[in-house]
């Protein structure tokens, strides 16, 4: 059965990250370019990707949305979807075809203009009959070292 995910020549692992080891931001983007950049001078090694995830058989965790545009419901209420951190080449290192919009880029970071992916059953499930790129939406911001969120 085709996935839609390259399972040849690819190695994935778990690091656990220690509570607290990765406070701010700027150490957690830190501490994975360092880490990509030494697993992709390995020999034989092409790329490095990293993710809260792996493909197919991750463990995503949810995170509660709004749809901009759509009348403001209480926190408890909120639609909720599997959530996913990558790395710019993810999609491109699995073979994850991007049907409609673009893939991530080294320039999509905490300065630039927020963007988001999102999958066919997504839109299928909250975004039926309107164009999924033209839509925004809020997802509540992940606090580092904290099991909190905060809106944004």
């Amino acid at each position: 059965m085709d996935l839609g995910v390259r399972r040849d020549h690819v190695l994935t692992f778990t690091l656990p990250v220690p509570q607290g080891h990765l406070s701010q931001p700027e150490q957690m983007v830190a501490f994975y370019r360092r880490l990509l950049e030494k697993l992709e001078a390995i020999p034989g090694v092409a790329r490095a990707e990293a993710a809260t995830a792996t493909p197919v058989r991750g463990r995503w965790f949810g995170m509660t949305f709004t749809i901009a545009g759509k009348p403001p419901l209480e926190r408890s209420s909120r639609p909720n979807s599997g959530f996913q951190m990558v790395t710019p080449g993810y999609f491109e290192t699995f073979g994850i075809r991007v049907i409609r919009g673009r893939s991530f880029k080294e320039q999509d970071n905490a300065a630039s203009v927020r963007i988001a992916m999102v999958n066919e059953d997504f839109v299928r499930r909250y975004l039926p009959g309107v164009d999924p790129l033209a839509q925004q939406i809020t997802v509540d911001q992940l606090i580092p070292g904290s099991r909190a969120t905060g809106l944004r």
